[in-house]
């Protein structure tokens, strides 16, 4: 009964990190490769917590906080600089917030010297660190440069006292962050938008469209004057220029990812595709065997298009399915000793 509670506990504890999406993971594995701190804070902020994962961002949130805060402190401050005593007070007061916060997840690790203590060290200063960001953020608001050299003088103060807790800190955040996040044997960062992605078909589709329908109006004229039938080229271009409004709704989920747009181009193109079969094959007359011609080439070039547009949607179910086993991987089982919490990724 001790065990199973146990394993039950264990369980709950991993539920976070097992609740992750797989596409924000992926996503969060390309700003790893493009070097995107924002991103990589932001995501390792929101995956925080318990559990193998949770403990793992909550490090990595915790260098890049104390990183900047130690590029903070080596920043000489400008006495005459309102805008610089405001920067330095409400960072101050937010990095400090994030690295407590974090640092009670992440616990002592190596790289990241005293993490442990830190909230207890830092908790003290909380206090002032709140009330001289938000005097400061008032002064910013109501240019109150009279009190700049005061602000200055708190701001210095503020970050000798943060700074001497962070002695021996890293100032790049990169090589840690780096190191915990490959220890999880993330799978490759494969981009999600499809890279043959692109506007032109939907928009020569549409020149096509505006093209033949121009051509298929003037060439109609004098048959309407005269009470004439039109010519078979006439014909032909009418049959293009509506092939081609199929043609460009599939193109346009080619440009984006739409499974809505992907189904739509596929039945309006099937549609012209059949309408011209029919056209050709059971109508007499000459004019309108061109017109089927005509929208059958519309279809075509449609088809094209739609191929494209769901190869765009299978790019990006190809650039997920990885991460989704990655995610999965995350396993609590009974061991001899009551439980067991492992990491155990699948490809």
């Amino acid at each position: 009964m001790a065990r199973l509670l146990l394993i039950l506990a264990v369980s709950l504890v991993a539920l976070p990190a097992r609740a992750q999406s797989p596409g924000e993971l992926r996503e969060l594995a390309l700003a790893f490769e493009h070097n995107d701190e924002g991103q990589v804070r932001h995501y390792a902020s929101v995956f925080r917590g318990e559990g193998t994962l949770g403990r793992a961002f909550a490090c990595i949130e915790l260098a890049f906080a104390g990183a900047s805060l130690r590029r903070l402190i080596d920043t000489p401050l400008d006495d005459t600089a309102l805008a610089d005593a405001v920067h330095a007070l409400t960072t101050l007061d937010r990095e400090t917030q994030t690295l407590s916060e974090s640092a009670t997840h992440c616990g002592d690790v190596e790289g990241l010297p005293r993490a442990t203590s830190l909230p207890v060290e830092l908790a003290y200063l909380r206090t002032e660190l709140d009330l001289a960001s938000e005097l400061a953020s008032e002064a910013l608001r109501a240019q109150a440069d009279e009190t700049t050299a005061v602000l200055v003088e708190e701001a210095r103060r503020l970050l000798g006292e943060v700074g001497r807790k962070l002695e021996g800190w890293p100032t790049d955040a990169w090589p840690f962050a780096r190191a915990t996040w490959e220890g999880l044997d993330p799978p490759p960062a494969v981009e999600r938008e499809w890279r043959f992605r692109s506007p032109a078909p939907s928009i020569g589709s549409g020149v096509l469209v505006a093209a033949s329908g121009i051509t298929g109006f003037v060439g109609s004229l004098p048959s309407l004057a005269t009470g004439e039938g039109i010519p078979r080229g006439i014909a032909g271009a009418w049959g293009l220029a509506f092939g081609s409004i199929a043609a460009a709704v599939a193109g346009a989920g080619w440009a984006k990812h739409s499974r809505a747009l992907s189904i739509a181009g596929a039945v309006m193109v099937t549609l012209a595709g059949s309408g011209a079969l029919l056209a050709i094959g059971m109508l007499d007359e000459p004019r309108g065997r061109w017109f089927g011609g005509g929208l059958l080439l519309g279809a075509g070039l449609g088809a094209l298009w739609t191929i494209g547009s769901f190869a765009h949607l299978r790019h990006h179910r190809d650039a997920d399915d990885a991460w989704r086993d990655f995610v999965q991987g995350l396993s609590v089982s009974a061991s001899p000793r009551g439980a067991s919490l492992g990491w155990n990724a699948r490809f």
